[in-house]
This record gives C-alpha cells, sequence and structure tokens, in this order.
C-alpha cells in the first residue's frame, strides 16, 4: 500500500488526524484493503459509493481507539472527517468509550451532527446502542429523536433510529422497538430489512411470554402485512415464527415460505382476523 499522500487526508485534517491515521495504517493488510471494499458495498451505485479503506480490522481499530480515549470532541471531529473508513470508525469507537459510565448530551449531540460520516452500517451497528441507546435509555422523555431519525431521508440515520433500540430491548423495554418496526418494515433497502428483523428477533428473545399484550393485533396485521413486501426479510421473520415468537397470533394464517429464484417471500393463507 505504501506511505499515506497528502492528498488522503481531508481538507480540515489536522496532526492529531494525521497521527491516528498514520498509526491505522501501520497496521493494514493488504488483503483487507482489498476485500473491504467489496464488503462495504463501495462500488459505483452500491450504498457505501466511494468509501476509502486502509485495510485494518475492527479489533486494531478498537486498540488504536483505545489510545487515544480522552481525545477532545474537535479533535474526533478531524477523524470524523476522514476519507478512510477506519478513520472514522476509530472516530466513534472514541466516542463509545468516552461514554462507558454515562452519555452526556453533548456526545449525543455531536454524534446526531456528524452522521453524515456515520455512512454504513458498521459505523451504525458499533456506536448507535451505546450513544444514542444509552442516552435515551436514562432520558424516555427524549425517545422522540428515534421516530425523527427513522423519518430521515438517511438510510443511516433510519437504522441508527431502530438499532439504538437494541439498548432499550436489553433493558426490558420492547414499546419502540415495535413501533419503529412497524413503520419501518415497508422499507425500500434491504439493509433496513435486515435491522428490522434483528431488532424483532432480539425483543422476541426477551419478551416471549407478553408478545399477546405488547403487539396489538393491529400491529400484527401491519407486521405480516410488510413483510410480504419485503422478501429479503422472511428468513429472519420466519425464524421467529418457528420459534413461537409469534404465536399470540392465534387465529392469524398458516405462514410459509414459497421460493421464488433467490428470494423467498412469505405466503399468508387465509385471512386475518
Amino acid at each position: 500500500m505504501g506511505t499515506i499522500a497528502a492528498n488522503d487526508f481531508s481538507s480540515n485534517s489536522g496532526k492529531f488526524a494525521e497521527r491516528v491515521t498514520t498509526e491505522l495504517e501501520a497496521l493494514h493488510s493488504e488483503e483487507k484493503r482489498m476485500v473491504l471494499p467489496r464488503f462495504f458495498k463501495c462500488g459505483a451505485g452500491e450504498y457505501g459509493e466511494g468509501d476509502r479503506f486502509l485495510g485494518v480490522v475492527v479489533p486494531d481499530v478498537r486498540e488504536v481507539a483505545k489510545k487515544n480515549t480522552f481525545a477532545s470532541l474537535a479533535e474526533i471531529e478531524e477523524l470524523l472527517g476522514s476519507l478512510w473508513h477506519e478513520v472514522r470508525l476509530c472516530a466513534l469507537l472514541i466516542l463509545v468509550l468516552q461514554c462507558r459510565k454515562s452519555v452526556p448530551k453533548e456526545i449525543v449531540d455531536f454524534y446526531l451532527a456528524h452522521t453524515a460520516g456515520i455512512n454504513n452500517w458498521d459505523l451504525v451497528d458499533l456506536t448507535a446502542p451505546t450513544i444514542i441507546g444509552g442516552y435515551l435509555a436514562k432520558h424516555p422523555e427524549e425517545r422522540g429523536l428515534l421516530y425523527s431519525l427513522a423519518d430521515s431521508r438517511s438510510l443511516w440515520e433510519q437504522r441508527i433510529a431502530i438499532v439504538s433500540t437494541l439498548t432499550l430491548i436489553r433493558n426490558g423495554e420492547f414499546d419502540n422497538t415495535y413501533a419503529l418496526a412497524v413503520k419501518l418494515m415497508g422499507h425500500k433497502h434491504d439493509l433496513m430489512h435486515k435491522a428490522v428483523g434483528w431488532m424483532l428477533r432480539e425483543a422476541g428473545k426477551r419478551d416471549r411470554p407478553h408478545y399477546k399484550k405488547r403487539l396489538t393485533p393491529r400491529k400484527s396485521i401491519i407486521i405480516f402485512d410488510e413483510i410480504q413486501k419485503c422478501p429479503r426479510t422472511s428468513e429472519t421473520i420466519m425464524t421467529l415464527v418457528q420459534d413461537h415468537h409469534f404465536d399470540y397470533l392465534g387465529t392469524a394464517p398458516l405462514i410459509s415460505i414459497k421460493k421464488c429464484g433467490e428470494q423467498q417471500r412469505l405466503r399468508l393463507n387465509g385471512r386475518h382476523t
């Protein structure tokens, strides 16, 4: 790969960003540098279009983040402006480390002001539950933020909304997850189908005895109707069905999978009552 060139830094990079980038570059793998852009769909027209990778694995990025835990927000902002994916990830992991004991409102506001740099699923999934979810767990009066994010035109802000509820799920709070699942299940992008399916699966593991009470019949119908529009999510949801997480439907129709090319579709036989 060679030494990083001066034009490989964004225009607002400072010495801190250059030092951290150099630390990360020293840990790179040429093989990973070739593989990661394909894995994160960085080709023309793909969701990660234009992103650049040094070729550093997440455990190594974490180690660099740990060495820089006490970075200021101004320094972290330098990293978030980087052209390199792993440098932005390092910035976000520093924020996560700074939120280990509590999540300051200042960091939440900073995170939300820089979502342009939180532009792939790993950047969201490794940080949103701790930063946004952790804050909202302590400040339930501000959970309207989740719905504002879900209404965003940004795929990544929408993913932040649903994935942030993982912390609430772990705390035994499920209503926001269910409401957002209904809201986002019909999303056109499979990354959202996967995120919604993931959160429903996590909720189902913990809330199985109470699904009947927590999900109204109307919500259950909406969820299953939307699943029909999202064939890529069917495998995840079928896992829930097979595990009896949705047996609260009672008189609901038999659900079966019918393969259609490389995709699977949920087909509902009969009628909802």
